[in-house]
């Protein structure tokens, strides 16, 4: 079976940022696209797992933020010292926490920047369209 070209654009910037990230990754444009929807079609996804994938990172990030301040306020509250078992159990878990807080940062940072093209093109959707309505 003959292949077919499939034409589509890109602007400038869309075609050196997709360029650059699949050779990055030691593939060729035409490959990782293809990847690409390979996976949309066999996952049913088109880029909407993303966000929703962020707003759960958002609320584990809330979660975590929250029990670092609990702790914190914990410790700034002690009038007395504590005892050392009690203070290494607390300690344990702030470090525990912070771990979870790095992990969850830098799957966010490789998330968003997955994501950010994409949201920047909306936007500029977005902006075109109620420019055009006005």
């Amino acid at each position: 079976m003959k292949r077919q070209n499939y034409n589509f654009k890109l602007s400038p910037d869309e075609k050196n940022r997709f360029l650059a990230f699949s050779q990055s990754k030691g593939l060729a444009l035409g490959t990782w696209l293809r990847a690409l929807m390979y996976e949309a079609e066999s996952t049913g996804n088109a880029g909407k797992s993303v966000s929703r994938e962020l707003e759960s990172i958002r609320l584990e990030l809330s979660k975590i933020g929250n029990n670092i301040n609990q702790l914190a306020k914990y410790f700034n509250q002690i009038k007395e010292p504590v005892s050392f078992h009690t203070h290494a159990t607390q300690e344990d878990l702030l470090n525990e926490q912070l771990d979870e807080l790095g992990k969850l940062i830098s799957k966010t940072s490789k998330k968003l920047a997955l994501v950010k093209p994409s949201v920047h093109r909306a936007e500029n959707k977005k902006d075109d369209n109620t420019n055009k309505s006005n």
